[in-house]
């Protein structure tokens, strides 16, 4: 252990002699998660303050119609265009943002009887600007068929309230944990397994292919310590580098969420409680545990950094693509076989921890024996590793 220790301590010290790992380790998590949800919140406000402003070019061959349904649009101002060459090239290129095209007739009314000709609608998906005007008409094409209905209704005597029934009353059962969880659930496994494997990568392969490239590493072996202790020294600094990173990134991506991004349903704190977070930090330990001695393992074997980071890769692109699909809403209900799956399972307990009422115990029990267990077989396999000459003397010189 004192060995494990001595190691660890030189480990460290290395780290911290080199500011710009210590930088991209403790500062740039932060600096990055923050200024992507400023980003985001930045241009999503701009894009609204801009389609506020915006006066919305509308292609109709009859302006009658289009200016009944302006005088509704109190908030939204319209020009009518009466002429376009080319209705498609038009809204691609924004000279309009709309095209009304109206079969026959001058009245809205015409429109509302049987058998009454369909009002043609053209809008440009690709533009943010063709699709709110689009929704902005459809909703005043509605309004207009609802007054229209309402006046026929008194004309015959019949209360016009029929239109508002049944009254629907809609409750959301989820609680402030789960709504502001569902964001969570989503985003936060694929962000940590990021930072846990990048930071794995920069770090880890340095102090196993790094120090066989540049022959450090046969330095080390002649002193009088254990071969095993050399392991888990390199095992546990890798580990803490990857908590200490997850943890920082966890930090800057709640403050970055909460305080940059607008409309977030629920309050994200609540989703961390006490049981939520003891659950959370040790599914990222066992995590960061085991993407440390696989670092180790594959680091120890490889020849060069290059090496072990392509013998990895294949790794953390199934892994990631595993995260991708936890950003379904729907994804991982059924997750019974997944719980044996090393590193994904910790991807599915984190995803439930914050999507359901309920604290996934069963899928967090089998997440540490899963990892802990795959964890110590790796260790002893980089034990015999590193005892083994024919891998720690296989260099590319």
């Amino acid at each position: 252990m004192k060995d494990t220790l001595t190691i660890l301590r030189k480990e460290f010290y290395n780290l911290f002699k080199d500011k710009r790992t210590v930088f991209s380790i403790f500062v740039l998590p932060v600096i990055i998660f923050i200024g992507i949800f400023f980003a985001i919140g930045t241009m999503m406000e701009q894009e609204e303050q801009k389609l506020e402003q915006t006066v919305y070019k509308i292609y109709t061959n009859e302006p009658a119609i289009l200016n009944t349904l302006k005088e509704n649009m109190t908030n939204t101002e319209i020009e009518i265009i009466d002429t376009v060459e080319n209705m498609e090239e038009a809204l691609r290129d924004g000279d309009i943002h709309l095209g009304l095209i109206f079969q026959s007739g001058d009245s809205f009314d015409q429109y509302l009887q049987k058998d009454s000709p369909p009002i043609e609608i053209y809008s440009y998906s690709g533009s943010n600007t063709s699709e709110n005007i689009t929704s902005i008409i459809r909703y005043q094409l509605k309004n207009l068929r609802d007054q229209y209905l309402k006046d026929k209704l008194v004309a015959s005597g019949t209360d016009p309230e029929i239109l508002e029934r049944p009254i629907m009353k809609t409750y959301n059962v989820a609680t402030e944990k789960e709504q502001a969880g569902s964001f969570l659930g989503m985003i936060l496994p694929y962000m940590l397994i990021i930072y846990l494997f990048s930071s794995s990568f920069s770090v880890g392969f340095d102090t196993t292919a790094g120090e066989k490239e540049r022959q450090t590493l046969t330095i080390l072996l002649s002193n009088q310590v254990s071969r095993t202790s050399i392991a888990w020294a390199k095992i546990l600094y890798i580990m803490m580098i990857n908590v200490t990173t997850a943890t920082i990134s966890l930090i800057a991506f709640t403050i970055g969420f909460t305080q940059l991004m607008p409309d977030i349903p629920g309050n994200i704190l609540e989703a961390f409680t006490p049981a939520t977070v003891t659950i959370l930090f040790l599914s990222v330990i066992s995590m960061a545990v085991l993407i440390a001695a696989i670092i180790v393992v594959v680091g120890i074997f490889a020849k060069s950094v290059k090496e072990a980071t392509s013998y990895t890769l294949p790794i953390y692109i199934i892994v990631l693509i595993v995260g991708v699909m936890g950003m379904q809403p729907q994804a991982f209900r059924e997750t019974t076989n997944l719980a044996f799956v090393p590193l994904i399972n910790g991807i599915v307990t984190l995803k439930q921890l914050f999507t359901t009422p309920n604290l996934p115990m069963y899928n967090f029990t089998m997440l540490l024996i899963v990892n802990l267990a795959v964890t110590a077989l790796l260790v002893i396999l980089a034990s015999k590793m590193f005892n083994n000459e024919k891998y720690v003397f296989r260099t590319e010189n």
